[in-house]
């Protein structure tokens, strides 16, 4: 998948990236199979084959996708949390549409804090 926006950068390598991390999620939070209340060694085991299985596939270029992340502008991000939203999903939904808010709002926080300080560089350099 090539996911080219509106900087003309892509964000091809980050998109997995955020999908197996929504998926991660939410391997942990069922991670007890049998709903027991206890995590046997058998759960534990199968979720971490599954892990090990989709980063060996994954993440050759796992420094690549990390910089993808890193670098993603405010239109990337807001694509890249679509993404993990797409994949995230919990038995409880008024907690899953927490997380998921606050994901949002911390891209919204990062936006405006980002443009501050280029204000402020601005401001400081005349």
């Amino acid at each position: 998948m090539d996911v080219k926006l509106i900087s003309g950068k892509s964000i091809d390598l980050a998109t997995p990236l955020v999908q197996d991390f929504a998926a991660f999620i939410n391997g942990l939070v069922t991670l007890d199979k049998n709903r027991d209340g206890k995590i046997d060694i058998s759960e534990g085991s199968a979720f971490a084959m599954q892990l090990l299985q989709a980063v060996l596939r994954n993440y050759a270029t796992i420094g690549e996708a990390l910089t993808q992340l890193k670098d993603a502008n405010s239109p990337e991000r807001k694509e890249l949390i679509a993404v993990f939203q797409d994949g995230f999903d919990l038995r409880d939904d008024e907690l899953e549409q927490l997380i998921e808010g606050t994901i949002s709002d911390l891209e919204d926080i990062a936006t405006r804090v980002s443009t501050r300080i280029k204000e402020w560089g601005t401001v400081l350099r005349s």
